[in-house]
């Protein structure tokens, strides 16, 4: 395996675990046919994804432009969300502004990005840098809202 291949294992093993979930590596040729086709209809300029058999269902995972794409169907082949994961410079500048604005202190560490219908979710790791100090946010419909418990 490549370097990246092995990125890519380990950060979409750690995601499912950290959800209570197994992952295996499987290859393309025991997806789910309906997976397969709307993966390709959807990305079209993707090829060298790393598929992954999750409970009820598959992951697709790829790196692109800097971004980690999850992709994930349900076991009859249906689309349930995109998953992205990328660094502040990939965060739109509308979001990143958003979150800027109210926490000027803090960088932004990491941004997870659920597509999962209309609107994206986004979950933003921020970090102040004097204080060294984390704070997790989500952002949905506009909204930045800080959980409880993540």
């Amino acid at each position: 395996y490549s370097q990246t291949e092995k990125l890519l294992a380990f950060n979409a093993k750690e995601t499912a675990k950290s959800r209570g979930e197994t992952v295996t590596k499987i290859d393309s040729k025991y997806i789910n046919v309906k997976a397969k086709g709307d993966f390709v209809k959807a990305f079209r300029n993707v090829t060298g994804e790393t598929w992954f058999s999750i409970p009820g269902g598959y992951i697709a995972n790829f790196l692109l432009n800097g971004i980690d794409y999850r992709i994930a169907y349900n076991d009859k082949g249906k689309w349930q969300y995109n998953q992205l994961i990328y660094s502040e410079e990939n965060l739109q500048f509308r979001v990143r502004d958003m979150v800027k604005s109210q926490y000027y202190d803090f960088d932004i560490e990491v941004c997870t990005e659920y597509q999962i219908r209309d609107l994206p979710i986004y979950m933003l790791t921020l970090k102040n840098p004097k204080t060294l100090s984390k704070l997790k946010i989500i952002i949905n419909n506009g909204e930045i809202e800080i959980p409880a418990n993540i």
